[in-house]
């Protein structure tokens, strides 16, 4: 904590023992947050489209260090978006293959009908 006594979002720390007993911020821990995907590109975007980095990790409560790791994960990683992904087979696709595995079949069946049984 600093040394003036402040803690979580300037609340002083008897405030923050007052308002949360026990909270391991108190020992001047911190609990680690989960950052989803979604959440990460919009901050990251706001920073790009000329917000003041520092005002942005202010309002989100976030380590400007963070910030550029996600910004750098970000732009190492966009081309992504636009890279063709492959397509699942659709209906019509397994059912044109569904009938030629079944012909396939059907002629093995008949070939091992006409040379006899197998042994």
């Amino acid at each position: 904590m600093p040394a003036h006594g402040k803690g979580i979002r300037g609340l002083s720390r008897q405030r923050v023992n007052d308002l949360m007993p026990g909270c391991p911020c108190e020992e001047g821990l911190r609990m680690k947050r989960k950052w989803d995907a979604r959440t990460k590109a919009r901050i990251v975007l706001e920073g790009l489209m000329g917000g003041c980095v520092n005002e942005i990790c202010r309002n989100h409560e976030l380590r400007p260090g963070l910030y550029y790791k996600w910004r750098g994960h970000f732009l190492e990683h966009c081309h992504l978006i636009f890279e063709e992904q492959p397509r699942a087979p659709s209906q019509s696709d397994l059912a044109v293959e569904n009938e030629k595995l079944k012909r396939l079949v059907g002629e093995l069946t008949l070939e091992l009908n006409k040379g006899g049984s197998l042994r």
